[in-house]
């Protein structure tokens, strides 16, 4: 691993307020792993956080940073440290405890976010712009029509 891996972070520094920005440099210690990541969303207890002050472990602010050399060794090691340890059957019942209600909230709204992705955001120059520019692997010429 090399030490000081220039990165950057988004933070939430406080409830209400939009993140932040912010380069750092990675120095993880033996035990810690730095992971790179190509893309990440703002998830449900994300947003109700930020909106609605949903307690967490952490203080604020939270940040999301890391690379990794080797990402599965990094996750392989993770799950040996903290998750092989714990009950099996108890990290079954977390997970479906974490999921429960999510499938039947995302069904309900899966239809109304497909009628704005495919009948609104569709229809737009930029949306057809944004994807032959993705196609032919050239800069975007957005027309914000």
């Amino acid at each position: 691993m090399a030490a000081g891996i220039e990165a950057h972070r988004w933070m939430m520094a406080e409830v209400n307020r939009p993140m932040v920005r912010e380069a750092f440099v990675a120095t993880p210690d033996r035990d810690e792993v730095v992971v790179a990541i190509a893309g990440c969303g703002v998830c449900h207890t994300d947003l109700g956080y930020l909106y609605d002050g949903v307690r967490t472990n952490h203080p604020l602010p939270l940040a999301l940073t890391g690379v990794a050399d080797d990402p599965e060794a990094a996750a392989l090691s993770y799950f040996d440290r903290h998750l092989a340890p714990k009950s099996a059957r108890s990290l079954r019942f977390a997970t479906r405890a974490a999921r429960h209600g999510a499938t039947a909230r995302l069904t309900e709204k899966l239809a109304a976010v497909e009628t704005i992705y495919l009948e609104e955001l569709m229809a737009t120059q930029d949306a057809l712009e944004g994807l032959s520019a993705f196609l032919e692997k050239r800069p975007a010429r957005w027309k914000d029509l």
